[in-house]
């Protein structure tokens, strides 16, 4: 739905100002749990370190071990990654990483 812009084919699931709401930058800085500096949106983690692809209005959120999830509304494209064998990589996982480099390039 976020690289759709909140749209589900062509139906709206929520409106223009609630969408500018969702992703509007929450609280920017050091993380008080991970050992990184973070901007959020509404849950989600905004793309300021280019970790889910090229486009900084990409939204996602990684998941310690590896995972991650995220939509990229200029591609609108979306992708997710659930590895078999967890890592002690809490972001930015080099395997996930380069899924996602593959990804682009093939768009």
């Amino acid at each position: 739905v976020y690289a759709n812009r909140g749209k589900l084919g062509t139906r709206a699931l929520f409106s223009e100002e609630t969408w500018e709401k969702l992703t509007a930058e929450r609280c920017r800085g050091q993380d008080r749990v991970l050992p990184y500096q973070i901007t959020f949106a509404a849950g989600v983690m905004r793309n300021d370190q280019l970790i889910y692809g090229p486009n900084p209005s990409t939204l996602g959120h990684s998941g310690w071990g590896g995972s991650l999830g995220f939509g990229d509304p200029d591609t609108k494209v979306s992708a997710a990654y659930v590895m078999n064998r967890q890592s002690n990589i809490l972001q930015g996982d080099p395997r996930a990483i380069r899924l996602i480099n593959a990804l682009y390039e093939c768009l």
